[in-house]
């Protein structure tokens, strides 16, 4: 009979015990504050911007498909030319921070691969 109310209890304090680990939750065992690395990433930027909602209603660039709310930092986009580009993508804040009204994530132009009117 003790033995039936200690099993449901130990199993609950190991579970409890275990949640509270630095890695709880993060399925690659790594701490999920850690900086992350910045990526470079190759993207199609569509020739004309599209009325998209943000904090107001705003004008995007249309990035693979996709609405794109940030700006990319040293790229101006000419309506009418499809682009290719190398682009940055990094962390805006350090991990852990939040910057209210802002994108989680700042990109930068490397390099233009092509410019097509």
């Amino acid at each position: 009979m003790t033995r039936l109310r200690l099993t449901p209890l130990a199993l609950l304090l190991t579970t409890a015990l275990s949640a509270c680990t630095e890695d709880a939750g993060n399925p690659s065992g790594t701490n999920a504050l850690k900086a992350e690395v910045p990526q470079r990433l190759t993207v199609s930027v569509a020739p004309q911007r599209a009325d998209c909602q943000g904090l107001i209603p705003m004008k995007c660039l249309v990035v693979d498909g996709q609405f794109f709310y940030e700006g990319i930092e040293g790229f101006t986009h000419e309506a009418g030319t499809t682009y290719e580009l190398e682009i940055e993508r990094s962390l805006r804040a350090a991990p852990g921070e939040y910057i209210a009204d802002a994108g989680y994530y700042r990109y930068r132009l490397i390099r233009v691969i092509s410019a097509r009117p």
